[in-house]
Formats: C-alpha cells, sequence, structure tokens
C-alpha cells in the first residue's frame, strides 16, 4: 500500500468482503493514518467469477 497522490476531494476508508461482494464505509480519511491488513491466506483460494 501507497501514500498515494495529495488529493483535495472527500475520501473514506472502506472494508471489502470480496467473498460476500459486500463493503463497509469506515470514515473519512481526512488526515488519519489507516492500517491495512490483507488477509493473504485467502489469496491463493480467491475463486473470482
Amino acid at each position: 500500500v501507497s501514500p498515494g497522490i495529495e488529493c483535495g476531494i472527500q475520501q473514506h476508508e472502506v472494508a471489502m468482503n470480496t467473498r460476500r461482494k459486500h463493503c463497509c464505509q469506515l470514515g473519512e480519511s481526512e488526515k488519519r493514518h489507516a492500517i491495512v491488513t490483507p488477509d493473504v491466506n485467502s489469496l491463493p483460494n480467491d475463486n473470482r467469477d
């Protein structure tokens, strides 16, 4: 995960559940830091259509 470019628009963090095809908004990202922890064990078993 990289910090990306500086942006002047409102952005939100979300949690993604690819198995259930669902996302949950966590909140605004204005001047906050987010810790991202992917479930690397599920990546080889991901059977996307």
